[in-house]
């Protein structure tokens, strides 16, 4: 009976510890984006780490640099688009409402908006 109790003690700490970290660190972590665009949705995986207020981490497979402020996202990186066939800079802008990103972007001479959800 006291290991039962020590396992479910244990748990509940780990959880409480997770949603602290969570509630100081709300960018860290695995998220996926849909990008509105002409063609119809495009959906791209995202992994960051937040030190301080700078972001790193990767967007698809690409290196990520950026800020998080005040709630505020706000990334510019070098992006390959296969579908366009070229490199430039992707910037994306941006805020966070609930666990849940949404904003800008802009590629070139494409723009338009996307939200984000956490994996």
């Amino acid at each position: 009976m006291r290991k039962i109790a020590f396992v479910a003690l244990f748990l509940a700490a780990l959880l409480f510890s997770l949603r602290t970290a969570s509630a100081s660190d709300p960018i860290t972590g695995k998220w996926t984006f849909v990008f509105d665009t002409e063609g119809g949705p495009r959906e791209f995986a995202a992994d960051f780490k937040l030190d301080g207020d700078k972001v790193t981490g990767k967007f698809a497979e690409t290196d990520v640099k950026g800020t998080y402020k005040d709630q505020k996202i706000d990334l510019a990186f070098p992006f390959h688009s296969d579908e366009a066939g070229m490199t430039d800079t992707l910037a994306i802008t941006g805020k966070l409402e609930k666990d849940a990103l949404a904003g800008d972007w802009t590629f070139n001479q494409w723009s338009g908006t996307y939200k984000a959800q956490r994996k």
